[in-house]
């Protein structure tokens, strides 16, 4: 089907401004673009995607008729310059930020290459907690110690960030210590010796909870099975629910835990656990043959609820941490700080942050050094995220982009 066309005799386009007036649309092919960079990096388009049929028709019919695609090449040239610019840009920004604290790790792509990135996080001059990724950089070397302190030396030294470093955070792998003793000589222009390597807390308590559980994985197994049989066809899933429903309890899908996240074992049991006496009634009512599990005995359910009670400290709880200064570093402000009465109600409205930049000025010193502190990640989450933004970049449509245009891309989406 053809396009409809333009209306004969058009001879302008026009725009209306936030205040209400109008002015005459100028196109500019610079600006388009541009935009369709960032379009194709936000929506982890084809590289192509400006040259194609479809979106031409789609802009020439709705938008512009003076439109002109772009080839491959062209948006390849176009993402590198705009990239470079963005880089810049964020550099110069950097410059005005006292200290930096950093994520990094390593991540196997569908392409069989490795990324390493470095994601840095800062309490702006608003007091306000900023992240954004630094570098998505390949890796095409062995996981060593040293190896990844020079890459991640490198991407800082591109930023002027090497003498602004307060802490890393890390996960708890052998090569990681050994990158630390390194950085800590590269990196020690802003706190010396006291450069901060923060290990995971999401990977300390992940490995705590998984050697828990290869003690209770017996009990875990007799739950994991009966959800299985109630879930294994649709007939049974109906049957639950219209008994459900008949005793006045609501359904709920029991969904089997997965072996690389422990707190969906919480969510396995804390489903579960508070349908014990219906889920028993129904067993015995539909299934009275069925055995290996599918009934729980009490023990079982006590375990399990003790399992739950265990989970639910760290699943619900409030992470609080507090620090310590040596009293020789803000001397009377310390002091004053230690010896006043600032107890307030914490809510969920209540922001740290804001307190100490409301509180600046008593405390010169002291929130200087809470800036630095309140900056450092508990654990690579962020870095993990960074990763989630890079697999999409990185489609089973898209192996063949090279690692540097996957870097740009995910840092332009970023």
């Amino acid at each position: 089907m053809q396009a409809a066309a333009w209306p004969a005799g058009h001879q302008s386009m026009l725009r209306f401004n936030a205040d209400g007036t109008v002015i005459n649309l100028e196109y500019s092919a610079d600006v388009a673009r541009v935009q369709l960079c960032r379009l194709i990096a936000r929506l982890d388009l084809p590289l192509c995607f400006g040259e194609s049929e479809a979106f031409e028709e789609y802009i020439k019919t709705a938008h512009n008729p003076r439109h002109v695609n772009v080839s491959r090449q062209t948006t390849t040239r176009h993402i590198k310059k705009y990239f470079k610019e963005q880089h810049a840009k964020l550099a110069e920004r950097l410059k005005s930020v006292s200290c930096v604290a950093l994520t990094s790790d390593i991540w196997s792509g569908n392409a069989k290459e490795d990324y390493l990135s470095v994601v840095a996080h800062f309490v702006n001059s608003d007091w306000k907690l900023e992240k954004m990724i630094l570098a998505m950089r390949l890796i095409d070397c062995s996981h060593s110690g040293s190896n990844i302190a020079e890459r991640i030396s490198t991407m800082l030294g591109e930023y002027g960030l090497t003498d602004k470093v307060f802490s890393i955070t890390l996960d708890n792998a052998s090569s990681n210590t050994t990158a630390m003793d390194t950085l800590k000589l590269l990196l020690s222009g802003y706190v010396g010796p006291l450069l901060m390597h923060q290990r995971c807390g999401c990977h300390i308590i992940n490995l705590f909870v998984k050697s828990t559980f290869d003690v209770l994985n017996p009990y875990l197994d007799d739950f994991r099975t009966a959800i299985s049989f109630l879930n294994s066809s649709n007939q049974r899933i109906a049957a639950y629910k219209s008994f459900c429903i008949a005793m006045s309890v609501r359904p709920r899908k029991f969904g089997l835990d997965m072996d690389v996240r422990w707190n969906s074992t919480y969510l396995m049991l804390k489903h579960l656990i508070p349908y014990k006496s219906t889920f028993d009634v129904f067993i015995q009512t539909h299934y009275p043959q069925r055995e290996e599990g599918a009934l729980l005995t009490n023990d079982h359910w006590y375990v399990g609820e003790k399992i739950l009670e265990f989970l639910e400290r760290f699943y619900d709880s409030t992470v609080v941490s507090s620090a310590s200064t040596n009293a020789g570093i803000a001397g009377t402000e310390l002091s004053s700080y230690l010896d006043s009465d600032i107890a307030q109600k914490f809510d969920d409205d209540f922001d740290i942050l804001d307190w100490w930049r409301d509180h600046k000025i008593t405390y010169p010193i002291l929130s200087i050094l809470a800036k630095d502190i309140f900056s450092v990640p508990v654990s690579t989450v962020s870095s993990e995220s960074a990763f989630s933004l890079v697999s999409r970049v990185i489609k089973e449509r898209r192996r063949r982009l090279a690692p540097s245009m996957v870097e740009m891309l995910s840092l332009v989406k970023d």
